[in-house]
């Protein structure tokens, strides 16, 4: 009975303080999301793409808001500025319109740039992975680091046997 009632207090406190947060996000990730999902496992290719440029639009949004965050922070009441232009995104197709008439030449205008740096990226993180894997193989061939792994496994072994038979740990004995 205590614990539904500091349960209950405890909900009506995080929707009273984060109530619009969680609307937020419930509205502008979980249901697009579940719409995508339908979006997938239809036959048609339109609600597809709807939801593709859905998703990049709240992309470079989350992009742009995590980078230069202060230039939000000066647009007065932008939370609801915010939540009125997903609003506008889902329910009024804003996203095609939004896509159609300022994104695609943007991106079209750009299209080299985009590939320049996909492909520095991906040959940067193509090396990095190499040098990791080279790391990682010299550790695994390294004596000193297999000595160190086993007296490690050893040690922990030791102290699960002496848990085992400690006698004030007995009823963990009549458990086996």
């Amino acid at each position: 009975m205590i614990l539904g009632g500091f349960l209950f207090t405890a909900a009506l406190l995080l929707l009273l303080l984060k109530g619009f947060a969680i609307v937020v996000t419930c509205y502008t990730v979980i249901y697009p999301g579940l719409l995508s999902i339908r979006a997938i496992n239809s036959r048609g290719k339109n609600d597809d793409k709807t939801w593709l440029t859905y998703w990049l639009i709240f992309g470079l949004l989350h992009v742009a808001e995590t980078f230069v965050p202060f230039i939000f922070y000066f647009v007065p009441y932008w939370s609801w500025v915010r939540f009125g232009l997903f609003i506008w995104l889902v329910q009024f197709n804003g996203s095609k319109t939004l896509y159609d008439t300022v994104l695609r030449d943007l991106l079209n205008k750009h299209k080299d740039l985009i590939k320049d740096i996909i492909s520095r990226t991906q040959s940067g993180v193509s090396e990095v992975a190499k040098d990791a894997a080279k790391e990682a193989s010299s550790a695994m061939s390294d004596p000193n680091n297999m000595a160190k792994l086993i007296n490690t496994a050893a040690a922990t072994q030791a102290k699960i046997n002496s848990t085992f038979e400690d006698p004030q740990n007995s009823s963990i004995q009549e458990a086996q």
